[in-house]
């Protein structure tokens, strides 16, 4: 091999050489990168819930003990009664719903004396008594015998009405620390990186 041969190879090892190398300064060399993000901050922040709680509270409650119901029929001058016994020894509260074709006389009576004694062709309320006895009639009222059948429906109901005391449940507000973010700052910083590095 001739020595202009050699030398010629020689260059061109050389070129390639100095070719990889810029290849590879310009691939590698560092240029300034900029990034930003947001990062959150955390602290302490006051909340409020409603929790509940048991309160007790005394309240008017009704039980009913007796109901009693209108006979379909009640002939001219006939009647129809109930005494009652061993009724609750307290307050009765008592309610009337009865229709009639004729007037008819509902009376009751309590341990203290009458209270009802209406007549009408419609009773419809409520009254107040005292237990433990309770008299009720409810009668179609002779007119010399010649007066109608009274076709009723309807009935007489007794609760025994008492205060007493109920669990009943409340919220109250409270307030309390949360751990949570509380905002969110910008970050920006520099790299030194590869131009074409993301």
């Amino acid at each position: 091999m001739s020595k202009d041969v050699q030398a010629k190879e020689g260059r061109s090892k050389k070129t390639y050489i100095l070719i990889g190398v810029a290849l590879a300064i310009i691939l590698l060399f560092p240029t300034p990168h900029t990034y930003t993000t947001k990062e959150p901050v955390y602290g302490y922040v006051t909340r409020e819930r409603q929790v509940p709680y048991t309160d007790y509270e005394f309240q008017t409650k009704r039980d009913l003990v007796k109901t009693i119901p209108v006979p379909n029929v009640i002939k001219d001058g006939y009647y129809y009664y109930q005494d009652l016994y061993g009724l609750p020894d307290g307050t009765l509260y008592i309610t009337v719903d009865i229709s009639s074709t004729e007037d008819l006389e509902v009376l009751i009576k309590d341990t203290s004396g009458t209270i009802y004694d209406y007549d009408s062709r419609r009773h419809y309320g409520y009254i107040y008594g005292r237990g433990p006895v309770l008299y009720v009639k409810i009668a179609n009222p002779s007119i010399l015998g010649l007066g109608p059948d009274a076709v009723c429906s309807g009935k007489i109901e007794i609760y025994h009405e008492y205060t007493a005391k109920v669990p009943v449940i409340k919220y109250r507000t409270e307030t309390y620390q949360s751990w949570e973010i509380i905002r969110y700052e910008t970050k920006t910083w520099t790299e030194m990186k590869p131009w074409w590095a993301p």
